[in-house]
C-alpha cells in the first residue's frame, strides 16, 4: 500500500463508548482496503481507560496499540504495525504488576520509545526500539518524556531509588550520552514535560505552576501559576505556540484557555468558557482545539455542555466569531491553507451529525452532508473524506466513506457499507 491512504478508525458493533474493533486502512481512490489491527478476543481498546491510546508516527508508516489480552485488564502487549504491510510486532508484554506508560514515535517515526514500571520493585525502565521493534537502547530509573527532533535525544523523567521523580534529563540513544535539565521538587507529583516543535524549550509542571527551561538546561522560568488541579497543556497539530487550560471555575467542562508564544513566553488569554470535554471524551483522532498553519488563527468550542458553540479567534484573542452554536458534541478543523474551517453540527448526544464547511469569517457556509461522524482534510486540502453512518440509534451501526470536495463537488464513495462505528485517523501526505 502506497503512502497515499486513509486509515480507519472502527469502533465495535454498538457504537461510541464500546470497544474497538478493529484498524484498517484504504487509498483514497477506494482501492485496496487493508485491515491493519483486529482485536482477537474482542477487547481491543475500551475506550474508558488511559492506556488504550492509538500512537499514529507522524510519517504515517507506523502504529503503536497498548492492547489489552483478556477481560481483568491484567495482561497487556504492546504491539507495533507496520501500516504498508500490516505485519505487527509484539514490542512487550506486559502481566500483573507491570504496566507501559509514556510512549511514543520520534518525529521521522523510525524510532519509538516506551517505559516499562514494575509498582512492586518502584523500578522505571525506558526502551527504544526500531521501527521493526528491534531493541536499540535502554536505560534504568528513567520515564520516557518525548523526542527531540534531531531524532536520537529523548527527554527523560529520572527517578531516584524510591522510584519518585527526581530530575528532567535527556538521553542520546546512540551514544548513551547524558545531561541533567533541571532537578525537580519533592512536591512535583506530577510533571507532564513538553518540548517545544522546534527543540529549544521544555515546559513542565511543579505543583501548581507551569515552568521553562532552555532545551540547553539552566534555571526555569515560571509562565503561568493554575488556579484548579484541572488543568491541561499541549500543542496543537502543527502550531509551535502551547496551549494552556485552565477550569478555574471548577466546573467539570469549562474552563480558560491560554496561548503561550513561544517567543516570550507570555500567555494570552483565548477565552474564559471554553470547553475541552473532548480531550478525555473525544472521537478518534480529534482535538479540543485548533491551529491554522501560520498560526493566527485558534478555533475552539465554548459555552457549556449540551449548547456547544465554535469559535474562531485570532491568536491575540482579538476578532472573535462565531461560526456555530446550538451543538451537543462538535469536531472541527482548519483546512491545510487556513482559509477555511470544516465541522460536524452534532445536535444530539452520540448521534451523527452535518458536515458543514464555511469560510473562517463564518461566511460562505456549505453543507456537505448529514448523518456524518468524522472527517479529514487531504494534505492538499482540495479533498476530505468522512464517515456517513445509519443505524447507530438501533446500536447497529454501519459506516459508508465518501470522499468530497470542500464546495460540494464531486462526492465519491470509496467504501460501501459495513457494520461498525468509523472515525477517521489521518490521511497520510
Amino acid at each position: 500500500m502506497t503512502r497515499s491512504q486513509v486509515i480507519l478508525y472502527t469502533v465495535h458493533d454498538n457504537g461510541p463508548g464500546t470497544p474497538l474493533n478493529a484498524i484498517a486502512a484504504i487509498k483514497p481512490d477506494g482501492r485496496d482496503y487493508r485491515e491493519i489491527a483486529h482485536s482477537r478476543n474482542g477487547f481491543l481498546l475500551p475506550s474508558s481507560s488511559y492506556a488504550t491510546q492509538t500512537y499514529l508516527a507522524p510519517n504515517h508508516r507506523r502504529l503503536a496499540l497498548y492492547d489489552r489480552l483478556g477481560q481483568t485488564g491484567s495482561d497487556w502487549e504492546l504491539v507495533l504495525y507496520d501500516i504498508e504491510t500490516t505485519r505487527p510486532q509484539l514490542i512487550e508484554r506486559t502481566v500483573l504488576r507491570f504496566g507501559v506508560a509514556g510512549l511514543g514515535f520520534s518525529p521521522d517515526g523510525r524510532r519509538f520509545a516506551y517505559t516499562t514500571y514494575d509498582s512492586r520493585r518502584n523500578e522505571a525502565t525506558l526502551f527504544v526500539v526500531d521501527e521493526q521493534g528491534r531493541e536499540l537502547f535502554s536505560l534504568p530509573a528513567a520515564v520516557y518524556a518525548g523526542f527531540f527532533p534531531d531524532n536520537r535525544r529523548v527527554l527523560i523523567i529520572q527517578t531516584d531509588s524510591d522510584g519518585l521523580f527526581d530530575a528532567l534529563a535527556w538521553v542520546d540513544t546512540q551514544t548513551g550520552e547524558q545531561g541533567r535539565l533541571t532537578r525537580l521538587s519533592e512536591s512535583s507529583g506530577w510533571v507532564r514535560p513538553l518540548i517545544s516543535p522546534d527543540g529549544q524549550q521544555i515546559y513542565f509542571y511543579a505543583d501548581n505552576e507551569l515552568l521553562v527551561i532552555s532545551a540547553t538546561g539552566g534555571a526555569a522560568r515560571r509562565v503561568y501559576e493554575f488556579e484548579s488541579q484541572r488543568s491541561a497543556t499541549f500543542f496543537a497539530l502543527g502550531s509551535s505556540s502551547l496551549m494552556i487550560y485552565d477550569q478555574f471555575n471548577n466546573n467539570d467542562n469549562v474552563g480558560e484557555l491560554r496561548l503561550v508564544n513561544p517567543a516570550d513566553n507570555r500567555p494570552v488569554r483565548i477565552d474564559r468558557d471554553v470547553n475541552l470535554l473532548s480531550l478525555t471524551n473525544s472521537h478518534v483522532g480529534e482535538t479540543a482545539v485548533d491551529v491554522s498553519a501560520d498560526g493566527s488563527l485558534v478555533a475552539y468550542l465554548g459555552d457549556t455542555p449540551g449548547n456547544l458553540a465554535l469559535y474562531v479567534t485570532g491568536s491575540d484573542g482579538r476578532n472573535r466569531r462565531r461560526i456555530s452554536s446550538g451543538n451537543a458534541w462538535m469536531t472541527f478543523a482548519f483546512s491545510p491553507d487556513g482559509r477555511r474551517i470544516a465541522f460536524i453540527e452534532g445536535r444530539a448526544a452520540n448521534q451523527p451529525g452535518n458536515l458543514y464547511v464555511a469560510d473562517v469569517d463564518g461566511g460562505n457556509r456549505t453543507r456537505l452532508d448529514v448523518d456524518v461522524w468524522s472527517f479529514r482534510f487531504a494534505p492538499n486540502g482540495r479533498t476530505l473524506v468522512y464517515s456517513k453512518v445509519s443505524g447507530l440509534n438501533r446500536n447497529r451501526p454501519e459506516s459508508e466513506l465518501y470522499t468530497i470536495r470542500p464546495d460540494g463537488e464531486q462526492r465519491e464513495l470509496i467504501l460501501e457499507a459495513q457494520r461498525g462505528l468509523v472515525g477517521l485517523l489521518a490521511w497520510t501526505k
